[in-house]
């Protein structure tokens, strides 16, 4: 397998260690601010080696210094195609994923196996679209002198630090459960239905509570009244198309009819700059 590379896809072409530039947005993204709502994409290709996540860190904070000023509050997205490395490392990136607030994608016909797999949990959210493949965590290079004592010893130290992490990135523990019944030599991969199982498909459960009670606040309303709008607003206005749609949902999110929110629109397009996010919910709200 060839050594890991990370690569940011930027705004600026002329960054050396990207070949490619492309912004997409988020499809998932909340409804606030179209600025916001923009992501960078990036991928994790190859094997994972001790470094890697250093590098990454590097690579992710030259990004948002060089867009410092542009809406940092949206999501990277990252794709992951990995078939493993070091255990510790992908741990160390898994955590990166969640520090940036990472969208981890494993896309089609792409594979993300062995320790790769804590890369992907790592993501706040997770789309798991193409392969992905366990087996028990081992020992790359044992040192054959070790007693069975002074191996186990290692093993419930080595498990100890899988277990919290995954309890970090609220994944079930079960995922672990599961890695442990398939031996090193194998590659199980999993169903559609058991990476729903494991969580590794969908939203951080921590992090949706986090992010439902910022976008309350944006709508000036509370966490379980946006959770009731939201769906009320994904029944009425998914046959609008997306620009309709969008408008719809910020009505029903503030409880406006859709010429009313069209008008303070307008107007927040006018007045607010770009990247204000509490001037442009001052004016949604009509305050």
């Amino acid at each position: 397998m060839k050594k890991l590379l990370v690569v940011l896809l930027l705004l600026f072409a002329s960054a050396a260690w990207a070949a490619d530039v492309n912004v997409v947005r988020d499809p998932n993204a909340s409804p606030l601010l179209e600025s916001c709502s923009s992501t960078f994409q990036g991928h994790v290709l190859g094997k994972i080696e001790k470094g890697d996540a250093e590098k990454f860190k590097i690579a992710m904070e030259r990004t948002i210094l060089q867009n410092k000023g542009s809406c940092t509050d949206g999501f990277f997205t990252i794709h992951v195609h990995s078939q493993g490395g070091d255990v510790e490392e992908a741990i160390k990136l898994g955590r990166l994923m969640r520090k940036y607030n990472i969208l981890t994608v494993v896309s089609i016909p792409s594979e993300c196996s062995s320790a790769c797999v804590f890369v992907l949990a790592g993501g706040v959210r997770r789309w798991a679209l193409g392969k992905v493949g366990i087996h028990r965590p081992y020992f790359a290079n044992l040192d054959s002198r070790l007693t069975i004592n002074e191996i186990r010893k290692q093993r419930d130290e080595f498990n100890s630090k899988i277990i919290d992490y995954l309890k970090e990135v609220d994944i079930p523990l079960s995922l672990f459960d599961a890695m442990n019944a398939i031996s090193p030599e194998s590659n199980k991969y999993l169903t559609d239905v058991e990476k729903d199982q494991f969580q590794l498909n969908g939203e951080d459960a921590t992090f949706d509570e986090y992010q439902t009670a910022q976008n309350a606040k944006f709508f000036g309303i509370t966490s379980g009244e946006y959770r009731r709008r939201f769906d009320r607003a994904d029944t009425v206005c998914k046959n609008l198309g997306l620009t309709g749609g969008s408008d719809c949902r910020n009505a029903i999110m503030l409880g406006l009819d859709i010429p009313t929110f069209r008008s303070r629109q307008a107007r927040s397009r006018l007045v607010c700059g770009k990247s204000d996010v509490q001037c442009f919910g001052r004016l949604w709200r009509g305050e």
